[in-house]
């Protein structure tokens, strides 16, 4: 009888047990639905470009590109983020940044005295506002991975001629003509999640071809480390 009367009290308290942990859920679930953040996002980027860039012949001149090297960046803009439930948000961004890469182009001069080789080096900035849209999966509570995509608007473009690596004259910089208005394509990230930022990593790739020139067939790539600050959050 005893036995019988310490199964019942087992039951009871397991019952109990089982069932504010479900409470828990339950509420955790309810925190998360609807919720929203809002903050700044700053990132520092490396950032190239890919695809080909043919050799210039003329007459009695050719051009190689030989070399590209990243750009080191930053980017700065605001954050929102919206939660569906505990496991899922989606991840809006407004942020200026900057993209391009550092060449090194190989001259040929062909003339009476001989061959002339000798190389330049130059560094290709292009200035966006662009608004990344993502989804945020959170497969454990201080993890995310987010996927999604971008849309950018170029605003300005420069080359410099650099004389010096790291170096530049100001009586050196021209505009880039031939940039697509528009520049899309696709982000993936993996990072840390608390109360009080995001903390990860972000590879950016561009789809479309950011020249006018389809000889050339250029993308914008970017590999960021990316941090966003919630300063107004629903959730307690």
């Amino acid at each position: 009888m005893k036995i019988y009367y310490l199964l019942i009290a087992s039951l009871f308290f397991l019952n109990n047990s089982v069932f504010a942990q479900w409470e828990d859920i339950k509420n955790e679930e309810v925190k998360y639905e609807g919720a929203m953040t809002f903050g700044l996002i700053n990132s520092v980027n490396l950032t190239t470009i890919s695809g080909n860039l043919p050799s210039i012949t003329t007459t009695n001149k050719i051009i190689t590109t030989k070399k590209r090297a990243p750009r080191l960046t930053m980017d700065v803009g605001i954050t929102g983020n919206y939660y569906f439930n505990h496991k899922i948000s989606l991840q809006m961004d407004l942020i200026y940044t900057y993209m391009g890469t550092h060449i090194t182009a190989n001259t040929n001069i062909y003339n009476e005295v001989g061959i002339i080789d000798k190389n330049n080096h130059y560094s290709f900035s292009m200035e966006y506002i662009k608004l990344p849209i993502s989804i945020n999966l959170y497969p454990k509570e201080k993890i995310y991975i987010n996927l999604g995509g971008y849309i950018a608007a170029n605003i300005d473009n420069s080359v410099y001629k650099l004389f010096n690596r790291g170096s530049y004259k100001a009586d050196e910089i021209d505009a880039i003509g031939g940039i697509q208005p528009l520049d899309y394509g696709i982000l993936l990230g993996i990072g840390f999640n608390t109360k009080i930022a995001k903390i990860g990593f972000q590879y950016t790739y561009g789809l479309s071809q950011f020249n006018t020139n389809q000889d050339y067939n250029l993308h914008n790539n970017l590999f960021q480390i990316v941090a966003r600050w919630n300063f107004f959050s629903d959730l307690k």
